[in-house]
């Protein structure tokens, strides 16, 4: 990400500017505060963006299906909260797994179980 340059009481001052995307999918810009040096300055982007990265795949699957009932909540009737409930109930089996662990194979078996306990 770009470092950017300003000329502050005579001294030059650095910062970041990066663009990341949130727990909500929404796409959001974090300027950083002003630093003495260039190294400061992208040393702190870098601490950033490890974070971000580390912490979003730190997410269950759980935690996301809470804060995406709690978000629906908001738009939808009782009746229709209580039909997702049910459906958010028959993907128990992934609320233990970490968002960034959960593959393609997983949700493989998961159908594959699914349809065999219904026939």
């Amino acid at each position: 990400m770009p470092i950017y340059e300003r000329l502050h009481n005579e001294k030059k001052q650095w910062r970041f500017r990066c663009y990341y995307t949130d727990f909500n999918g929404d796409r959001v810009q974090r300027n950083s505060k002003w630093f003495n040096t260039k190294k400061e300055a992208v040393a702190a982007e870098s601490a950033f963006m490890q974070i971000k990265v580390v912490g979003d795949q730190d997410v269950s699957f759980y935690e996301v299906t809470l804060k995406w009932y709690e978000f629906k909540s908001r738009t939808l009737k009782p009746s229709t909260l209580d039909t997702k409930r049910v459906y958010l109930n028959m993907l128990s089996p992934f609320n233990d797994k970490k968002m960034a662990k959960i593959t393609y194979l997983d949700i493989d078996n998961f159908f594959r179980i699914a349809t065999n306990q219904i026939l």
